[in-house]
């Protein structure tokens, strides 16, 4: 399922990744959003899921130099109460 994650907060996008992931789908696609840095969203949303896919797509290499001062200090306020950076990983096959 594809999902547009720009709008959300914390709580919007833990609701919507269960909420996904409750209804049968294997993956939790997102573009690579403005308001998140790509990875540090997957992490979070792969905190709240357990076996749910997440994956952008893409993740522009080129864009990180020029979009990395948003994206963090975004992921840091609006997820951090939900998320321990660090640590979080989950093999698919």
């Amino acid at each position: 399922m594809f999902v547009f994650t720009d709008s959300m907060d914390a709580n919007e996008l833990t609701h919507t990744a269960k909420r996904v992931e409750a209804l049968g789908y294997s993956t939790l696609w997102y573009r690579e959003a403005f308001k998140y840095e790509p990875l540090a969203l997957e992490g979070f949303l792969f905190s709240q899921t357990t076996k749910l896919v997440v994956a952008s797509g893409i993740c522009n290499i080129y864009a990180r130099r020029h979009r990395l001062g948003d994206g963090p200090a975004n992921a840091k306020r609006d997820l951090r109460r939900a998320f321990r950076f660090g640590g979080v990983a989950r093999a698919t096959r």
